[in-house]
């Protein structure tokens, strides 16, 4: 009876494979009903003892889609540079300094990508339990990953069992610990519940915070808004525009941009 009893709950035990159905389900479902999401986002983008940058942004969702249009700004408000990211479905593509160019889904992009509420988690993720976090109730689900160094690392994401977006997110990035916790969660359509804050940690100081100030259906764009050959940009920097880009954010800046641009 005991070994019945035992096989019967591993049978129905719920798995990871469960929870992507059901969430991707659900998304889809909802932004169907919405023809997708624009978001305007702001906030704040910093470095343990460096400049603090502000950004503005306009995030769009459909289906598997998303674009950001971001402008980030000095400390002051003031100068600043576009920037945009796009996936197309199959590609990241970015828009910057007057270039566009493809950008490899990584494990970098794997940890950083919980700044969207909801993307189906990486390949080898296992749901490993659930827990309470801050008054709501989670599944866990734990990603394994890789620094830049090929150091394996383990990246934990506890998601709503209700809404299935973020609430939490545990993982490294250069080899330093970093949190994410979403919060503020409200409806941006029926039934369509969404965070609308969150706040990153790294060494004990905060590197973002992003808040939703307004979000609209999709009908207010098209799908031409996910097409990388309407981008902007040529092969080839716009070298003014990049020295004054650098003049503005300094040679901390300049450093990390760098190493995204690094082939």
């Amino acid at each position: 009876m005991v070994l019945c009893l035992l096989f019967a709950s591993s049978v129905f035990a719920y798995d990871i494979s469960d929870f992507v159905r059901d969430a991707k389900a659900h998304h889809e479902k909802k932004l169907g009903e919405t023809n997708g999401l624009k978001l305007e986002v702001q906030g704040t983008v910093s470095k343990p003892g460096h400049d603090t940058f502000l950004i503005e942004a306009d995030y769009y969702t459909r289906g598997k889609r998303w674009r950001v249009d971001a402008m980030l700004k000095d400390s002051g408000g003031n100068d600043g540079f576009p920037i945009t990211v796009l996936f197309d479905g199959q590609q990241i593509w970015y828009s910057i300094y007057g270039m566009k160019f493809k950008a490899s889904r990584t494990d970098v992009d794997d940890r950083v990508r919980g700044y969207l509420y909801w993307e189906e988690p990486a390949a080898g993720s296992i749901l490993s339990g659930d827990e309470t976090v801050n008054g709501r109730e989670c599944w866990v689900i734990s990603t394994p990953l890789r620094e830049s160094d090929n150091t394996p690392v383990m990246m934990k994401s506890w998601y709503d069992k209700e809404n299935f977006v973020l609430v939490k997110s545990e993982s490294s990035y250069d080899k330093k610990p970093i949190q994410m916790e979403f919060s503020d969660f409200r409806e941006v359509a029926d039934g369509y519940v969404i965070p609308h804050a969150l706040i990153a940690m790294q060494e004990n100081a905060q590197v973002v915070s992003a808040r939703v100030l307004n979000a609209k259906h999709g009908n207010t764009f098209t799908d031409s808004w996910f097409d990388a050959a309407r981008l902007q940009g040529s092969d080839f920097p716009d070298m003014s525009q990049l020295m004054k880009t650098m003049q503005i954010f300094g040679k901390a800046f300049a450093n990390e941009m760098g190493k995204l641009l690094k082939p």
